[in-house]
């Protein structure tokens, strides 16, 4: 979604801004007063429909200025405030579908591209101008759609970087990981499974304490035979039941390679 950025000259002078920051002020007071009149005179109605003509302008107008502090974020590089100001724009005027093309693209920028997806189909549902000329719908739908074109394209051409990379590359990424994350690296697809069960840097230290969920596992008890002989350290902590099957794997799976062995009992009081 583009958007053209006002020339240089068009800058508001401090000055302007005060006033204009004043004058807006007072009409919202104004408004509140005429408000509580009406209601105190008990033309309930009035009231009610005069505050939400006021409200949704006001919130058509942070909507609009989301959209500009947005891509001054974006300008600066800082993804997560310009994400976080699109998301204001869809609840602030949901009804608008630049609130969820701006959300789509940042997420497809991240990589997020079945997000992007979902957020459209969403804003189709939802919305109903695309922005202040009140453009049918139609032209709208068309607006979109390119969009989720542009989206999908870049969705059949994503590269999986760990079938693509090579196994050094694959290994140093994997060795960063606990043993739980690695587990759930595993749960990919069978190309991922195939890979990571075979790398032997994903299971040189294991830590018994914050990969209790992969260590109690039945893929633990499946994994060991083939991945036993690539651990080096494991450092555990546990019930006394706990511990004594933990050390009882580790006697039977031959963890040939372990260098380092801490165990020690989990006090739970």
């Amino acid at each position: 979604m583009s958007k053209e950025t006002p020339p240089a000259d068009a800058t508001v002078p401090a000055a302007t801004k005060e006033m204009i920051e004043s004058s807006l002020s007072h009409l919202i007071d104004q408004l509140n007063v005429n408000t509580i009149h009406d209601i105190n005179e008990g033309h309930y109605n009035a009231a009610v429909n005069n505050s939400t003509k006021m409200i949704n302008r006001l919130l058509k107008s942070t909507a609009i200025l989301l959209e500009s502090r947005s891509m001054a974020w974006k300008k600066q590089g800082k993804i997560e405030q310009e994400l976080q100001d699109a998301l204001l724009m869809i609840e602030h005027s949901p009804t608008n579908i630049r609130g969820y093309i701006a959300v789509a693209e940042i997420y497809s920028v991240q990589g997020k591209q079945e997000q992007a997806l979902t957020i459209l189909k969403k804003g189709l549902q939802r919305a109903t101008t695309l922005d202040d000329n009140e453009r049918d719908i139609d032209q709208q739908n068309g607006y979109v759609y390119e969009t989720m074109n542009t989206i999908k394209k870049r969705l059949e051409r994503r590269i999986d970087f760990i079938v693509q990379a090579s196994l050094d590359v694959v290994g140093i990424i994997f060795g960063y990981l606990n043993i739980d994350t690695v587990n759930i690296c595993m749960d990919v697809n069978h190309t991922w499974r195939a890979i990571v069960q075979t790398c032997p840097e994903a299971w040189r230290y294991m830590n018994r304490v914050g990969d209790k969920l992969f260590w109690t596992s039945q893929r633990a008890l499946s994994l060991f035979p083939s991945v036993s002989q690539y651990v080096r350290k494991i450092d555990t902590s546990a019930e006394p039941e706990e511990l004594t099957m933990c050390l009882t794997d580790i006697e039977t799976y031959k963890f040939s390679q372990l260098q380092s062995l801490s165990a020690s009992l989990h006090n739970s009081y």
